[in-house]
This record gives structure tokens, sequence and C-alpha cells, in this order.
């Protein structure tokens, strides 16, 4: 009766998480009720087979031995597959550290050499034909006779 009367003042998430403390504590005993409601006996009658399967320890049963040893060897296999993923993250990484300190070398090397500057080429002269003794002798050179029209 008291512990109905510690209750009523509790909200339903506190008396949530003290059912959830009860079934973490006895795990099995939700089991042991559950037995009792499939099978319809009543809580008078004597349950001698739950009881003795119960309270014998038995060891791992040989399908829960192999499914653990698969278990095993699936967490070995991704904890080494992990292993390598990490390995070639840092030596990627150590690479690209490798490659900006070479990078850093070859700009500093840029900025110390003298920059050459480039002259101006100047254009060049254009001919101009038809001026003076060699551009007469050039035109005469590159005369072409016209066809006459025939007269008719």
């Amino acid at each position: 009766m008291t512990k109905i009367m510690s209750d009523v003042g509790k909200t339903t998430k506190q008396l949530a998480q003290d059912a959830a403390r009860k079934i973490a504590k006895e795990p099995f005993e939700v089991l042991k009720t559950a037995g009792r409601q499939v099978s319809g006996m009543e809580a008078g009658e004597p349950a001698s087979q739950e009881t003795s399967q119960t309270s014998e320890p038995q060891g791992p049963k040989p399908e829960e031995r192999a499914l653990s040893q698969k278990i095993k060897e699936k967490d070995a296999r991704l904890i080494q597959a992990l292993e390598t993923e990490i390995k070639e993250i840092r030596e990627k990484k150590e690479r690209q550290e490798e490659e900006e300190k070479i990078q850093v070398a070859q700009d500093a090397q840029k900025e110390e050499q003298p920059k050459t500057l480039v002259e101006p080429v100047a254009k060049k002269g254009r001919k101009l034909f038809g001026f003076g003794q060699k551009g007469q002798a050039e035109k005469l050179q590159t005369r072409v006779e016209k066809p006459i029209p025939p007269s008719g």
C-alpha cells in the first residue's frame, strides 16, 4: 500500500524509468511471468519444469559458440580494415605535407631569382615603294603587261 501511495506523486517518466531499472536488474523475471501467462498456469500450481531448467546453469550452446566465433572474426576483419585505412590516411597526409614543403621551397627559389626584364621589340618598318631609285627599279621588275581588250 505504501508503494502505491509513493507512486501517486511520480510522473509517467519517473515510473517508466523505475520499470526500466527493474527490468535491467532482473531481466529473466519478465520471462518467468511470461511463460505462466502463455501456458495459462495459475500462480498456485507448481512449476517444477521451469525451475529445474532455470536453476541449472548451462554452457553456451554450439550454435551460440559458432555465432560468437563468426562475430569475433567479423569484428577482427573490420578492425583490420579500419587500421589499414588509418595507415593509408596517415601516409597520404605525410605525402601531402612533403609536397607542400617542396612547393614552398620552389616558391622561395623563384622569389630569390632576379626577374629578367624583356625589352620591347621594335616594329619592322614598312617599305614604301615608288620613292627613290631603288623603289623605281623594283617597280620596273614587278611590272606586268596588261592585255589589250579586242576591239570590235
